[in-house]
């Protein structure tokens, strides 16, 4: 597994949607009891997500042992829409929904980093003793431990929402796999999230190029990072040789709702009408 953040290469969270006719999980394979959970969340209002191994098993054809919830409702209002909940812990205050003898656990979203203010505290060795700074849902994404433990399954759309690359993690994963029972060799993934792929590319394109290490490629590090990052470590086009394609997923382009562009090319010819304008140069001093 590779974890979401270190100290080298801090993770900024990224955004990807996969639609559910891409990414095959179903309902069907999902706990009663958590779609329970789930559907009284999005009804009172708050967001309600699957999150952590559950998403990641169900991804790669796998039977969860356990559901979690996520969500930016707090532990007191979990409470309140639940009269067979509980809610534990000092350190972490989580809550958990019974049914019988199963556990759903549901946990807010916690913010990623701060001072010991607010229900944050730590020793003077800086162990932490309490964490109850609530947060986004990308703060909770990057805090999380894996990034194939960062996958959100949103009920509100049957979407998964990945903000720090664990939906490739995955699919490398599960290719990985299938090649070192046919090569007979070992592959270790590793999943260099940030900039837009941009840091994995780079440690791809710099490596010894002997075929041992291979980029789990998308349009963000190869299409889309050359054309809105300024200086680019690589060259997709001279530092890397496409080998196989193993995924397809589908694209958005979104705007805000108050735009004026309604159609793709309203924003095309706004753009091409943007470009033509000449650029007023400053005044030399």
């Amino acid at each position: 597994m590779t974890q979401t953040e270190s100290p080298i290469f801090p993770v900024v969270p990224e955004l990807r949607v996969i639609p559910r006719d891409v990414h095959g999980v179903s309902r069907k394979q999902m706990s009663p009891n958590a779609l329970r959970v789930l559907y009284r969340l999005r009804e009172a209002g708050f967001g309600a997500y699957l999150v952590g191994g559950a998403v990641r098993d169900l991804l790669i054809g796998g039977e969860p042992k356990d559901f979690d919830v996520a969500t930016d409702a707090t532990p007191e209002q979990i409470k309140a829409l639940f009269r067979n909940c509980r809610l534990i812990g000092r350190r972490f205050r989580l809550a958990h929904v019974v049914y019988g003898r199963e556990i759903i656990e549901v946990a807010t979203f916690r913010a990623n980093g701060g001072d010991d203010d607010g229900d944050r505290q730590t020793d003077d060795g800086g162990r932490l003793l309490r964490d109850n700074i609530y947060g986004s849902i990308e703060d909770d994404a990057v805090r999380r431990d894996f990034t194939a433990n960062a996958l959100y399954y949103a009920i509100e759309d049957f979407s998964v929402r990945d903000y720090v690359g664990g939906y490739a993690d995955v699919q490398a994963r599960l290719i990985t796999a299938r090649m070192s029972e046919r090569l007979g060799q070992p592959f270790v993934v590793e999943n260099r999230a940030g900039a837009g792929g941009s840091i994995g590319a780079e440690a791809v394109a710099r490596a010894r190029p002997d075929g041992h290490t291979l980029l789990v490629g998308s349009n963000g590090p190869l299409a889309v990072n050359p054309v809105v990052q300024a200086r680019l470590p690589y060259d997709p086009a001279k530092d890397f040789a496409p080998i196989g394609l193993f995924s397809r997923t589908s694209h958005t382009v979104a705007v805000r709702a108050d735009s004026p562009f309604r159609t793709l090319a309203d924003l095309l010819a706004a753009a091409a009408s943007a470009a033509a304008e000449p650029v007023e140069q400053p005044e030399a001093r």
